[in-house]
């Protein structure tokens, strides 16, 4: 049967409803043209209210109390403008209107972030202490206090958790459709919030470990690992020397030193490895206490060095502290002078003496060892005095990774990971590592020089597409190679005499894979393991003296999502090396 089909004019609209869709349609375009004229100025403020932020950490940093309270005034008004400037009716409503959200949000997150900043976490500081907050405490009449932080807990608690809250908040908005008047700022904003997180994170963490860490709650026994820089390791040198250390509600006393080859034992492992770990490392790292730090995993090395004090001497120590010279050299600051021997120490020449001075004065290694014996408690005299610069070159040595802690009590550990002075980058996927092991069974390492260069691909969303990698390796030594001590030149016992043989680590951010490897201008011969889940890339080069070398890596991104992270390298024998320079550029997108 053929259906009966009946023409039909076409439906109109009423009048009424034309009304209404031409009012709704002018009510949406009122309030896209208002909120982008809003957002206009607001972006704008953004910048302005960047600049506050940056401010408040400047002030932080240069711990100036003045510009501290101008700083958080400051970001309260600011604060307390921009988040008027970016609510109202048409701003709710413009935020759930496609691609104008996408302006209107990271506005409205970045006024209320700011808000709460400024009302519960910088005023409550201010009002507590101030800076005294974000100070470790000093050394006072040979003692540090154990409960100097304490009546500050409670607050830089509540101030951390605020601070980690927005932190994590702005570092999570969406900005892929973003216009960059308003990402840019924002992204800086995002950044400045975080510096600031940090710094109060570490005084919380300060406060809440010093009592116990300083015997505030009982003797403490530790173990400082002296590193020297001239034999690379990945967390700095070899561990040349170990000191007992007893901490007794705040006073401290040096207890037996003893020289790290001492502790060794071929026939036995100290303590189990990984797989990982013997594949990697080889079974060295549990015989040789100088080779705990093969592993850029400090904590793990420091387990190792507490398993082999607690064979040597039978004491459990309650954590590891290690330390190299030029750390030393940053917090003798101002010291008085003294000699021991012929060789004269002061706080300019700390490292060039520990480093390489004392293998010319005292070429075997009885020699050099009995002058750093004399050395490290000479020096911890003297940092204990109170008269040098220990706070701040303390400060220095943890941003640049020369100062390094693991506590043996769990809960302890805990709160450690994540700070610098714990060395845990393994347990942030986005960070990238660049480590160096000596190869030259020598101290020839102190002519090193590494300079690491960084070029992050980002797209125009933030998201990291791949990393350029270059680490140029230089043996400046410029002398007669057989005017150098043997313990220098390393004699020809496993490379040619004065050579520098270096193993390179480099562990790509999680998500980043090998694209491409150069050395010089030929394909470089590179393995690659997993290390606990990590890619690692390995190769090894030799140097003769005055030869450089660089080292190219392209990597690229196999997962979405990925931002910048760290860059973490092993520590240079010199002040303020190596160089590690970071920039940015278009992505493969």
């Amino acid at each position: 049967m053929v259906p009966n089909l009946v023409a039909r004019e076409p439906r109109t609209k009423s009048p009424r409803r034309r009304w209404v869709g031409a009012a709704l349609g002018l009510g949406v375009a009122v309030i896209i043209g208002v909120t982008a004229y809003d957002g206009y100025r607001a972006a704008v403020a953004t910048a302005d209210l960047e600049a506050r932020a940056s401010a408040l950490s400047d002030a932080v940093e240069a711990r100036d109390e003045g510009s501290l309270l101008e700083a958080v005034e400051g970001l309260q008004e600011s604060a307390q403008q921009f988040d008027a400037a970016v609510h109202g009716p048409h701003w709710w409503v413009a935020a759930r209107v496609p691609w104008l959200g996408d302006q209107v949000v990271p506005l409205q997150r970045a006024s209320q972030a700011v808000r709460a900043i400024a009302d519960d976490a910088a005023v409550p500081l201010v009002d507590a202490g101030g800076l005294a907050l974000l100070e470790s405490p000093a050394v006072v009449n040979g003692r540090v206090d154990p409960d100097a932080l304490e009546p500050y807990r409670d607050v830089l608690a509540a101030a951390a958790a605020v601070l980690d809250e927005q932190a994590t908040v702005l570092a999570a908005t969406e900005l892929d459709s973003t216009l960059a008047r308003v990402r840019l700022p924002f992204e800086r904003l995002s950044g400045e919030v975080s510096e600031v997180a940090s710094l109060v994170d570490a005084a919380h963490a300060t406060a809440e470990v010093l009592p116990a860490v300083l015997g505030g709650e009982g003797p403490r026994q530790y173990v400082v690992m002296i590193q020297n820089n001239a034999e690379p390791r990945t967390s700095g040198g070899i561990p040349g020397a170990v000191m007992g250390l007893t901490v007794d509600d705040g006073r401290f006393s040096v207890g037996e030193y003893v020289a790290a080859a001492s502790m060794a034992d071929t026939s036995q492992d100290v303590a189990a490895l990984t797989e990982d770990e013997r594949r990697i490392f080889s079974a060295r790292m549990a015989r040789f206490p100088q080779d705990v730090n093969f592993t850029p995993d400090f904590s793990r090395a420091a387990q190792l060095m507490a398993a082999f004090w607690k064979r040597e001497t039978g004491v459990q120590p309650d954590g590891v502290v290690s330390v190299d010279p030029v750390a030393l050299e940053y917090m003798l600051a101002g010291m008085t002078p003294f000699s021991i021997g012929d060789i004269q120490m002061s706080s300019e020449t700390v490292a060039r003496v520990m480093l390489s001075e004392v293998y010319w004065q005292y070429p075997t290694n009885e020699g050099s060892d009995a002058f750093f014996a004399m050395a490290g408690r000479a020096l911890f005299d003297t940092l204990m005095s109170g008269e040098t610069a220990v706070i701040d070159g303390a400060a220095r040595a943890v941003g640049e990774q020369r100062l390094l802690v693991w506590s043996a009590h769990e809960d302890e550990q805990d709160i450690l990971r994540g700070l610098p002075l714990a060395a845990s980058w393994r347990d942030e996927p986005d960070a990238l590592g660049v480590f160096i092991n000596d190869g030259s069974g020598s101290k020839i390492g102190y002519y090193l020089r590494n300079d690491v260069s960084v070029s992050e691909l980002v797209c125009g969303d933030g998201e990291l597409s791949g990393q350029d990698v270059t680490i140029r390796l230089s043996h400046t030594y410029d002398g007669d190679v057989t005017e150098l001590p043997k313990y220098v030149s390393g004699a020809g016992e496993y490379v040619p005499e004065g050579d520098m043989q270096v193993n390179v680590l480099v562990y790509p951010p999680t998500g980043l894979v090998l694209a491409s490897a150069q050395e010089d201008d030929a394909m470089a011969s590179l393995n690659s393991e997993s290390h606990d889940g990590r890619l690692v890339l390995s190769t090894t080069v030799t140097l003769s003296p005055g030869e450089s070398v660089v080292l190219s890596y392209g990597l690229t991104a196999t997962t979405a999502d990925l931002r910048r992270g760290d860059v973490v390298v092993t520590p240079g024998a010199h002040a303020d090396t190596p160089t590690v320079r970071r920039g940015v550029s278009q992505g493969r997108c």
